[in-house]
């Protein structure tokens, strides 16, 4: 049973409405849908859904979700046993399974726009196996996105909860911490407020949960370079000896989980394109609840060990936020089909 709760309506009858709505290549079928056209129809209608809600969540025009002509969908297509659908990187399609596909597209497409970008940010194809979120380097000269998809790569893999950390304290970084305290950077948000607190409990306290609350893999640099002026300013009669104070950064629980699923080690359901896309299907489902809204078939069941919780899944939240409020922002999608000659590297063929 897939349920949706909107008001926002469409109704598609053919393969055609799909494609030119959305900005489909083409939509296709296995040879099940010659015998039953019904339930080719069904998911049709409910994919179209799916993609008008994922448009509503993320704010983008839902013609651009298939890249103006160039994504492929198909339903119930090389259909793998226990896989609900995939996204095939080397021919820009994302397959629904006939039976189990439901719920899943959100999934499928993050995978897509976290593959296509690396190409369109480089412009120029890329390697079919690169994703954003496990390379955030590949996202070229935009230093907006690089440290979006740097911020969302900490939060997947990384707990915002501080673990113990061996510092040896040497003579050259106290003199650097020591000159950060008594010379603050007048630009950096953190340094007079850090020296204020005059010791180095408050200090670590402050800049802990100053670091709960960054949107930026910038910020989390700057909050970690404090932390470590902080230890080693107050530890300067230390110089020579190792401390142990809670600044470390220990695996995230939902990495963590997801390697118990692997079985204790990173295969599938801890590689860091997969961690994402599960997370970004947890997104659509609490910005639905938000909304007081459902769509069976964008996301389902995005709740238990495979999924995000808690404070990681507050940062989760804000770290695709950021990234869509850039790719909004700088009409990343947008520029993109518009340079037909680049559309045409990336996907292999002319619209």
């Amino acid at each position: 049973t897939i349920e949706r709760i909107s008001d926002k309506q469409v109704t598609i009858q053919s393969q055609d409405d799909l494609i030119n709505m959305f900005g489909l290549r083409d939509v296709g079928a296995g040879s099940w849908s010659n015998k039953k056209k019904d339930e080719l129809q069904w998911h049709m209608q409910k994919c179209g859904e799916a993609m008008v809600d994922l448009g509503d969540i993320i704010g983008i025009d839902p013609k651009l979700l298939g890249f103006d002509g160039r994504l492929m969908l198909t339903f119930g297509v090389g259909d793998r046993k226990n896989v609900r659908a995939h996204y095939a990187s080397s021919t820009k399609t994302i397959n629904m399974s006939k039976m189990k596909g439901g719920g899943s597209f959100g999934h499928e497409w993050w995978h897509a726009i976290d593959n296509i970008l690396v190409s369109v940010l480089n412009k120029k194809e890329m390697n079919t196996r690169d994703f954003l979120s496990s390379t955030p380097q590949l996202a070229g000269n935009n230093d907006r996105l690089v440290d979006a998809f740097r911020f969302l790569n900490v939060v997947l893999t990384q707990t915002s909860n501080s673990q113990p950390l061996a510092v040896k304290i040497l003579d050259a970084h106290v003199k650097e911490a020591i000159n950060a305290f008594e010379n603050p950077d007048a630009n950096n948000p953190y340094a007079k407020t850090v020296i204020g607190f005059g010791n180095q409990e408050d200090a670590l306290t402050y800049l802990g949960e100053q670091e709960k609350e960054a949107t930026g893999y910038q910020s989390l640099l700057q909050i970690q370079t404090w932390k470590q002026y902080v230890v080693l300013y107050y530890n300067q009669d230390k110089i020579g000896q190792t401390v142990t104070l809670p600044i470390g950064y220990g695996m995230s629980q939902f990495r963590a989980n997801a390697i118990k699923l692997d079985g204790g080690k990173v295969k599938y359901w801890a590689s860091v394109h997969e961690l994402a896309a599960r997370a970004f299907a947890h997104y659509l489902d609490k910005k639905l609840i938000d909304k007081g809204q459902k769509s069976g078939y964008l996301t389902y069941a995005t709740n238990g060990d495979a999924f995000p919780s808690g404070k990681e899944s507050e940062r989760i939240i804000k770290a695709f936020d950021n990234i869509f409020n850039i790719i909004r922002e700088e009409k990343i999608l947008e520029n993109a089909v518009a340079d037909k000659a680049l559309m045409d590297s990336i996907f292999g063929f002319s619209v």
